[in-house]
């Protein structure tokens, strides 16, 4: 449908039978639309007008991910951090920004605070005295013996971990684990 030698893609059926697509060909990436039955792009009509804050004109600015539902009756895309619908139900099209707001993954935490100083089951410092290694419920844990230091988890299975002891060199760290039964 569109011989332009600009970018076109994305394109996407509308119920009234009009084709709309996201083309460069005004310099930035925005929405046309040909109208039912049109043969050739000469009669797209620009449906967005997406332009940087800064005046510059930069294609990753324009946009992107543009995708009709079915029923050709609204679609979605994005520009720059913005999620946006737009409904071609009227006489003109209406675009509305989306609020997104994403919450952590609880579930995978880079840390967690825990005391498990009273809870320990073995401890074994490394050769230096600098740095120890302590089991507790079946973890190994190491830590810096400097005050307000991280303590990293070596560990993490169902399975128990004991039996601590580093190499003479204290470069590595030795313990049975039971995980194969």
């Amino acid at each position: 449908l569109t011989f332009h030698r600009a970018q076109d893609g994305d394109a996407g059926a509308l119920a009234d039978g009009s084709v709309v697509f996201v083309s460069a060909r005004a310099g930035q990436n925005n929405i046309w639309r040909l109208p039912p039955g049109a043969t050739n792009d000469a009669a797209a009509q620009q449906v967005t007008s997406s332009k940087p804050a800064n005046g510059e004109v930069t294609l990753a600015h324009g946009v992107r991910h543009f995708s009709v539902a079915p029923g050709g009756r609204h679609a979605a895309f994005v520009v720059c951090d913005t999620l946006y619908t737009i409904d071609f139900t009227g006489a003109q099209p209406r675009t509305r920004p989306v609020p997104v707001t994403i919450g952590g993954d609880t579930a995978q935490l880079d840390s967690v605070r825990m005391n498990i100083g009273g809870r320990a089951e073995e401890i074994a410092l490394s050769p230096d005295g600098k740095t120890m290694a302590v089991a507790v419920r079946g973890e190994i844990f190491v830590r810096s013996t400097e005050k307000d230091r991280p303590t990293r988890r070596v560990t993490e299975s169902a399975a128990r971990a004991r039996g601590i002891a580093w190499s003479p060199d204290g470069t590595a760290l030795y313990f049975s684990h039971d995980d194969s039964g």
